[in-house]
């Protein structure tokens, strides 16, 4: 596994635990939240729910690497591109 990938960290779909790329990496810019993000997914395998993951952070079919649209932005935040 590459070394540039995230592992979760806890179970963090299912509690209030902090951004883990901000405590990887350190925080981003004030007022940027992960919603507005170049690195964001929608993954939907069923087409039924659609699940937030992070494309800097390993992605599983789990839980596990869910990652919240609301969090506040890692230093490694880019904007979206038009």
């Amino acid at each position: 596994m590459s070394e540039d990938l995230i592992l979760p960290i806890g179970d963090i779909a299912n509690n209030y635990s902090p951004n883990p790329m901000i405590v990887r990496h350190g925080r981003g810019p004030e007022g940027a939240r992960c919603k507005t993000c170049r690195h964001i997914l929608a993954f939907s395998p069923t087409g039924n729910r659609t699940y937030w993951k992070c494309d800097l952070r390993a992605i599983s079919r789990s839980d596990a690497s869910d990652h919240r649209q609301k969090w506040d932005a890692c230093r490694l935040y880019e904007t979206e591109t038009p």
